[in-house]
């Protein structure tokens, strides 16, 4: 079971119920954080899908786009949430990564390893890459 994720999900949603008690915030007020992210979500997915296909299901992305982008002025009261969000998970993704670079600087010291070849049929997996016959 992944206990890591499991404590991150209940500490967040623990911080956001604190959070509402600390402000009053009813279900009505509640309801629209989740709501507004699952909009921004669907609304940048459907623009990646406008953007990498091709034909008749980029059009139809096109539609999900128009009409996920017709429900964003029932959520702009809230739109800061997701740009929140989204700049704590940059953040965090930023400061994962410099960490993980950070220790492979110092693994980068010794010698590196060979590369090894692997072997399909009687080609080498660069030639079959290359697209050159054996």
């Amino acid at each position: 079971m992944p206990t890591g994720g499991v404590a991150a999900v209940a500490l967040v949603g623990g911080a956001g119920l604190l959070l509402a008690w600390l402000f009053g915030w009813g279900t009505q007020q509640i309801v629209f954080i989740p709501s507004t992210l699952v909009i921004v979500v669907y609304l940048l997915g459907t623009a990646a899908a406008v953007k990498l296909l091709h034909g008749g299901p980029r059009i139809i992305a096109a539609i999900g786009a128009g009409l996920t982008a017709s429900a964003l002025p029932f959520a702009l009261a809230h739109i800061l949430v997701p740009i929140i969000v989204g700049a704590l998970a940059l953040i965090s993704g930023l400061t994962i990564r410099r960490h993980r670079t950070k220790g492979m600087h110092t693994a980068s010291t010794s010698k590196p390893r060979p590369t090894s070849r692997i072997q399909v049929g009687h080609a080498s997996a660069d030639s079959v890459e290359d697209g050159r016959r054996p």
